[in-house]
């Protein structure tokens, strides 16, 4: 685990003994003390150095601001900006608010800690040559020599400055800094001390950290689960958040990656509304405003894809009754019902999720359910759990059973589950519903006795999995939608390829061309049955679930067939993309040369570091560059995000040294070269270009003085 004081960590039976456990409050050091620190946490060395400094005594003394992270205010710290902070390591001395910079630096920390010594010694030429091999020589044994390493350490780090080699200075240069090794593994604790293997492929859709939102939305609650068995792999973790915006809950949520040094997808069940004015929103004038997620699957596509961007990883959101849906499905009070299930959420709010044989309904609109939130309902809030007035239970119970039973006249379930903090207290308030009508009560309560109630027919659950609903929820409804997405993805690839053309450039008409293909009886509209068969003869195998979860994801008028509008706007969905994709684990990068092997398209990939200064600073040309040659596609990867791009850059793609920019034609390698000069790039992607796609330009003079670096693939 990555130690971090915002969080909690906790055991499956401390959350299940205490359904609210108390959320503490977030410690992160002041920002007041002596010495202010400001180091790149997406660097090794600075991330080395920093556990080097916190092993020693006098750290009290420094507070460590991170510049990688997106909660980093310049505004806070003497108006250093983030590119300076970059260029030169930085301490802001709050004594007399002074900015120290490069060696001064370096010698005011080292001060701090007890080695003042090692800054005297690197002065000395001689001493210098020596330490830096020695020092390459300990780094291999530094386990074994343990605190023995910190006075190397940290003269290596002091001669780095010394030579200017603390980071990369050349803006159109290019890193050659070793990147994360591959055999680096991430590592957790269980609760018997024993250490666990935590790390997990980026595709492996079996472990998946799951969270979910606690405390009234100020915090979340995480943990890895075995999506087989519903077992969590190692304690969880709470964390606090800000607010529900989605730049809060990105930071909160690669805080939770971070501490369990996860590889793998991630699945987030978030209430119904998340705040939309983060992530890179630069307009002051649009404001905050409020993105709900249960509206469309274009919302849901937009805030997966800014998510997962933001965290490196694969993230699929669900709604809060999604969440606990999906885990009680799985292995809850709903495992093994068939027909038409309703989940309910009932707390402060009512929450609802539809599972057709066990696959979610997503395209249900609630928006005509209001009744919940009347007026007349103002007086009747869910007591307390010690409240002794019975009129006030009574209040309670009528509310929810109006509401229940405007949900089955109008959906028809044929089981209830009802969950949340309600259910908690379940028998202070279900016997005073009223009589006329016997419902079929289910429960894990065995002192419990079926009670007449004066709502609905279909019989009613209770749920089974208590506070960690939501998270085991959230792992197992992320794993059935990613496998969802991943099925999507080898139809649009299929698709495409039928057609010939690259996914995202067919026309209406070629859409309306393969729709009268799939559609065999010339009625306008495509069954499961017409569906499941053209899938099939595209060569892509779905079983009857994942084939059913297809058709309702087409289905958005849930008419029980599909429509050519609704087929249309499921491929725009589909395809719709950013200028610049942002890939997160290697399966994503072969979808996109399977995608385009047969429209020819071209295809511009950039390997970058999070190290890497030349990278950062390429980044704004490189998308400028895409939002020009709209006929391209431009991918975007990070090196050393996540196990499965650490393999993707060191043994598919053979990267050295970044940026390094590789382009491709039909899926094939057609030409490499590193270095972020513009000049060289606009060349390559000019003489890549073929007649009549956007930007090309036959009289094109080259701009650079180097030749072409055609360097055959690797």
């Amino acid at each position: 685990k990555v130690e971090n004081s915002r969080i909690q960590t906790f055991e499956e039976s401390d959350v299940n003994a205490d359904f609210n456990p108390p959320l503490l409050k977030a410690v992160t050091g002041d920002p007041e003390l002596p010495l202010r620190y400001l180091y790149d946490g997406g660097c090794s060395v600075c991330n080395g150095f920093v556990k080097m400094l916190k092993g020693r005594k006098g750290v009290e003394n420094i507070y460590f601001e991170d510049i990688s992270s997106s909660a980093y205010d310049p505004r806070k710290n003497k108006d250093v900006q983030f590119a300076d902070a970059m260029a030169t390591i930085h301490v802001i001395r709050n004594e007399d608010d002074t900015i120290l910079t490069g060696m001064e630096a370096l010698k005011s920390l080292y001060s701090a800690v007890g080695l003042g010594w090692v800054f005297q010694l690197s002065q000395l030429p001689v001493v210098s040559l020596a330490a830096q091999l020695l020092y390459k020589f300990v780094s291999k044994y530094r386990i074994q020599l343990g605190g023995t390493m910190d006075g190397l350490q940290a003269f290596n780090r002091a001669d780095m400055e010394k030579r200017g080699e603390g980071s990369c200075t050349d803006p159109e240069g290019e890193c050659r800094e070793k990147p994360m090794p591959e055999e680096q593994s991430a590592e957790s604790v269980d609760g018997n001390g024993n250490s666990m293997e935590l790390a997990t492929p980026a595709a492996d859709r079996h472990h998946l950290l799951g969270i979910y939102t606690i405390q009234k939305g100020k915090g979340l609650r995480a943990a890895p689960i075995d999506v087989d068995t519903g077992a969590m792999i190692s304690s969880g973790a709470t964390i606090p958040v800000e607010s529900m915006s989605r730049e809060d809950v990105a930071q909160a949520v690669r805080d939770l990656d971070k501490h369990f040094q996860w590889n793998g997808s991630i699945g987030i069940g978030l209430p119904g509304l998340i705040q939309d004015h983060a992530l890179g929103q630069t307009d002051e004038k649009q404001g905050s405003k409020w993105a709900n997620l249960k509206n469309s699957r274009e919302d849901r596509l937009v805030h997966e894809r800014e998510l997962s961007d933001a965290v490196g990883r694969d993230v699929v959101i669900m709604t809060g009754a999604e969440a606990n849906g999906f885990g009680e499905m799985a292995y809850g009070a709903g495992r093994g019902e068939k027909g038409l299930v309703m989940m309910c959420t009932v707390g402060r709010g009512f929450g609802v999720a539809l599972f057709d044989d066990g696959v979610l309904v997503r395209n249900v609109d609630f928006s005509w359910m209001w009744t919940w939130d009347m007026n007349v309902w103002k007086d009747s809030q869910l007591p307390e759990e010690d409240e002794e007035n019975e009129e006030r239970w009574l209040r309670w119970g009528e509310r929810v059973a109006s509401y229940l039973l405007e949900l089955e006249e109008n959906l028809h379930p044929d089981v209830i589950i009802l969950g949340g903090a309600a259910s908690l207290s379940y028998p202070r308030w279900s016997d005073q519903l009223g009589e006329p009508m016997r419902l079929n009560v289910v429960t894990a309560l065995p002192e419990m006795q079926p009670m007449r109630l004066n709502v609905v027919k279909a019989p009613i659950k209770l749920a089974q999995l208590g506070p960690l609903a939501g998270v085991k929820g959230s792992a197992a409804g992320g794993a059935l939608l990613l496998k969802l997405r991943d099925d999507q993805l080898k139809v649009r690839a299929a698709l495409g390829n039928m057609e010939g053309v690259s996914p995202e450039k067919m026309s209406e008409e070629q859409l309306q061309h393969v729709f009268n293909a799939f559609d065999k009886d010339e009625d306008a509209a495509l069954s499961l049955q017409e569906l499941a068969d053209a899938v099939r003869a595209l060569g892509v195998k779905l079983t009857q679930a994942e084939s059913k979860e297809l058709m309702i994801d087409l289905d958005v008028e849930n008419t029980g067939d599909i429509s050519f509008n609704e087929f249309s706007s499921w491929w725009h969905d589909l395809v719709r993309r950013d200028a610049v994709e942002l890939l997160h684990t290697e399966a994503q990068f072969d979808q996109v040369l399977e995608e385009e092997s047969q429209s020819e398209r071209l295809v511009v990939v950039e390997v970058k570091f999070t190290f890497c200064r030349p990278c950062k600073a390429f980044d704004p040309y490189y998308r400028e560059c895409a939002e020009k040659f709209t006929d391209a596609r431009f991918l975007q990867l990070v090196g050393n995000e996540n196990k499965d791009m650490v393999h993707l850059g060191k043994h598919v793609l053979k990267i050295k040294s970044s940026p390094t920019f590789i382009f491709f034609r039909g899926g094939k390698e057609v030409h490499r070269h590193t270095g972020a000069k513009r000049d060289k790039f606009m060349d390559m992607v000019m003489a890549k270009l073929r007649k009549g796609e956007v930007g090309y330009d036959a009289d094109y003079e080259p701009q650079s003085d180097e030749e072409e670096a055609a360097a055959a693939p690797p």
